[in-house]
C-alpha cells in the first residue's frame, strides 16, 4: 500500500464522521440540550417553529433551573398581523418531535438579540431571561 492510498482513505474515512447520526460531510452538532435522557437540537425545533405562519422569528436554546435539570426555552418573534398561540405551537412541536423537544418556556420578543455575525445570540437571551 503506498502512502498516497493510505492518504486517500484516510481522507474517505474523515469524511464519513464518527458521530452518530452524522451525513456524510455533516459538522458535528455541539449545540444540543439533554432532556430527560434525550438528546434535542435546538435547530431541529426552529425549524418546525418558523414553519409556522403566526411565527417570524425564533431561537431556540437550553437553560438550567433551580432543579438542576436543562430545559429547553423558545424565544419568538410573532410574524406581523399574528399573535403568538403558545399551545397552539407546543401541540406543533409535540406533534412533529415529540414531547422532549416542546419548550419548556416560550419568550414572546419583538427582536431577537443578534451576535457580532448576525446569529442569533443564545448567550444573550439567557442572561436577558434568566
Amino acid at each position: 500500500m503506498t502512502h498516497e492510498s493510505r492518504g486517500t482513505r484516510t481522507g474517505r474515512t474523515h469524511r464519513y464522521r464518527w458521530w452518530a447520526g452524522a451525513r456524510p460531510g455533516s459538522a458535528p452538532r455541539h449545540d444540543t440540550i439533554t432532556v430527560d435522557g434525550t438528546q434535542v437540537y435546538p435547530s431541529e425545533i426552529e425549524e418546525v417553529l418558523t414553519a409556522h405562519p403566526a411565527v417570524a422569528e425564533c431561537a431556540v436554546f437550553g437553560m438550567r433551573h433551580d432543579d438542576a435539570f436543562e430545559h429547553v426555552h423558545a424565544a419568538i418573534v410573532p410574524a406581523r398581523g399574528h399573535s403568538a398561540d403558545i399551545d397552539e405551537l407546543r401541540r406543533l412541536v409535540a406533534a412533529r418531535k415529540g414531547g422532549p423537544h416542546v419548550p419548556h418556556t416560550f419568550h414572546v420578543l419583538k427582536a431577537i438579540p443578534l451576535s457580532g455575525i448576525g446569529k442569533p445570540d443564545k448567550h444573550a437571551l439567557r442572561r436577558a431571561l434568566s
